[in-house]
């Protein structure tokens, strides 16, 4: 029999996928694994994602693959997923993480939950891997496992996941440097793994981007192109023999290459790595015909497919390219891993060792109970004085009749607690629907188009500049501790264009103009490259949606009063 039992389950856009591990003296063997297209229509939103992964998760159980009782660990979905490599001296983690935290984050860090781990070190420096997800994707991806009876104990950083299959299959020292490749629907990792060393970067080519590309150019529906992505292109055709879909994905190919040599000079720049020997490639968009020859060809590296089942005796498993981060999370869940990030809650997790101390302390009492009326039966049939035993057998009973009302007297205050924490999430959450906005840009810009970072802007931020610009700030007056110092009014976006950014900023505009919440942009700061243009934009927001800028709204709103003050 298993001494334990994990199961990791990937939450992807397009496709659920599940591992389980029997353990047994710490040798992990895989117990079941499994994949579940969501066949979500294109347009298909967050409410219809929802109701199919319940749907699966409830198959699941019904097939006895899951059960209430068993050890889950979740990966978020990718693309929710802010992941930033930092490095910090290793004396001052402990006083400086929480600050350098809310430096990498473009949100505000009380908006997100996050987890934080050492990957490596050199001299006195510690490298580290910071991921953090919005507090309402966790909330709704513990609401949807309460929906199907379940819950995490974990919820895990794909990225990371993928990191620590490779260093476990590596003995948890990888001696061959290695990158892999996660090519998936909504989002793309490039993980370095050197050593120990752990190195991650989010890539802006994915496989709906891929998709989008072949449907515009060659006036296709997105489920044609996706079907002939996987079927009629080969990447290795030879030039001027490829057929327009091949020739299309292509060149959206060679912008993935580009992406991955510079995150290899950064690598080798910041973190001193030796150049990967391999390459590996995994996720649901890595099975594009000709990807690992074309891949080689570019990079001068050795490429093929991630197969995370050889290590474990199983060969010839059907996509096993799908499966690198359910089975990271189960081998985390397993404490087979050298990392180990956990973005549940705070809150969450403490009611979680609250409760396993609660059915130790419940177990305790039972056995205690139990070994005394052994005792006492053996004491009874050597003494005479059955009564006065049985004083004593019933005050013990008594003492442990008292310990479980004490028990259930910490429930309610747990219970009280949860509820206080539930309220907190709650204001919480409601204060940054804002952010919501930002997760609709990547839906309107054009292929050839990425964005490299996100920063908010505060009216405070914006009050400051104007006041230190006039020596003046006028009628407005703005306390540094009042919630429209901190409220957020305006998009830093920083990204760059492939082609003519002239030409393409009227369509761009008009397209993020769409956005609900969204005021229009100003261009702050454009250079041309080579091949390509970086650029700056300001994009006011209008979260009561009146056509206005929040901006306008607050200056008009603090002009007016401060004219009625002087009457």
């Amino acid at each position: 029999m298993a001494d334990k039992k994990t199961i990791g389950i990937d939450l992807g856009h397009e496709t659920l996928k599940y591992v389980s591990l029997s353990i047994t003296s710490d040798k992990p063997q895989i117990e079941n694994y499994k994949s579940a297209d969501l066949n979500l229509a294109v347009d298909a939103d967050d409410s219809a994602w929802r109701e199919a992964v319940v749907s699966v998760l409830n198959s699941w159980k019904s097939e006895k693959l899951i059960q209430p009782e068993d050890e889950l660990y979740i990966t978020a979905p990718n693309d929710q997923v802010l992941i930033r490599a930092l490095k910090i001296k290793t004396e001052d983690i402990k006083t400086q993480l929480e600050q350098e935290a809310d430096k990498q984050i473009p949100v505000p860090l009380n908006s997100v939950d996050w987890d934080c781990v050492t990957v490596g070190e050199e001299d006195d420096q510690s490298h580290l891997v910071l991921a953090a997800v919005k507090k309402d994707v966790v909330e709704n991806i513990i609401s949807i496992l309460a929906e199907a009876g379940l819950e995490a104990n974990s919820i895990d950083c794909g990225a990371m996941a993928i990191g620590n299959v490779y260093l476990n299959a590596s003995g948890g020292d990888a001696e061959i440097p290695a990158v892999i490749l996660n090519i998936g629907a909504t989002a793309s990792d490039l993980v370095i793994v050197d050593g120990k060393k752990v190195w991650i970067r989010t890539l802006p080519v994915t496989g709906k981007s891929i998709v989008s590309s072949v449907s515009k150019n060659l006036n296709m529906s997105e489920d044609e192109a996706r079907k002939a992505i996987s079927t009629q292109i080969d990447l290795t055709a030879p030039a001027g023999e490829e057929s327009p879909i091949t020739k299309n994905v292509r060149a959206t190919m060679s912008r993935l290459v580009m992406e991955i040599t510079r995150s290899l000079t950064f690598f080798k720049s910041q973190i001193g790595g030796e150049k990967p020997q391999k390459i590996l490639v995994c996720g649901g968009y890595s099975n594009i015909p000709g990807l690992t020859g074309f891949l080689s060809g570019r990079l001068k590296i050795e490429a093929s497919g991630l197969d995370v089942f050889q290590a474990f005796g199983k060969s010839d498993v059907e996509n096993s390219y799908l499966y690198p981060q359910a089975l990271g999370c189960a081998l985390a869940g397993a404490e087979l891993v050298p990392y180990s990030i956990n973005i549940l809650p705070k809150g969450v997790q403490l009611q979680q060792s609250l409760n396993r101390k609660k059915v130790w302390i419940a177990a305790s009492a039972y056995i205690f109970a139990a070994i005394f009326i052994a005792l006492f039966a053996i004491v009874t049939l050597k003494s005479k004085d059955i009564k006065e035993q049985a004083e004593i057998a019933g005050s013990e009973v008594s003492r442990v009749s008292s310990l479980s009302s004490k028990i259930n007297k910490i429930q309610k205050k747990i219970d009280k607690k949860q509820l206080e924490v539930d309220e907190i999430h709650r204001v919480i959450l409601s204060r940054d629907l804002y952010v919501k906005a930002l997760q609709d840009i990547s839906k309107v810009i054009p292929s050839n188009m990425w964005i490299e970072g996100i920063e908010n802007i505060t009216f405070g931020d914006i009050y400051e500049k104007e006041s230190l610009e006039s020596d003046d700030s006028g009628t407005i007056i703005v306390d540094e501790k009042s919630e429209l110092y901190n409220r957020p009014v305006r998009l830093l976006i920083r990204g760059g264009y492939y082609g003519d950014w002239i030409e393409e900023m009227p369509k761009v505009k008009k397209e993020l103009a769409k956005i609900p919440g969204f005021a229009g942009f100003t261009q702050r700061r454009l250079i041309k490259e080579k091949k390509y243009s970086t650029f700056e934009l300001d994009v006011d927001l209008d979260t009561n949606y009146n056509d206005k800028p929040d901006l306008a709204d607050i200056k008009e709103s603090k002009s007016r009063k401060g004219r009625s003050g002087r009457r």
